[in-house]
């Protein structure tokens, strides 16, 4: 029972990670370091600690290579 409980809660978890990173214009491998990096006894901390700081940070202004700028101005043709 813990099975799907578990891919039920880490896919959109991770989906939410890469995309947030994907807004910093950061791979979404970044996340797999991470993972990895908190596996590491002491660095695990220090790593788990700059990740949570990056997810904090604004997202770049404008587009980037993953896209348009979800925070961008809004087109008023959007709404007509």
């Amino acid at each position: 029972m813990a099975g799907p409980l578990f891919c039920c809660g880490s896919i959109p978890s991770i989906a939410v990670a890469v995309r947030r990173l994907h807004d910093r214009d950061m791979s979404g491998w970044w996340y797999l370091g991470a993972i990895v990096a908190s596996m590491i006894p002491f660095v695990g901390f220090i790593a788990s600690i700059a990740f949570l700081v990056v997810m904090f940070l604004p997202g770049t202004v404008g587009p980037n290579r993953f896209g348009p700028d979800p925070k961008g101005g809004v087109d008023p043709e959007t709404f007509t």
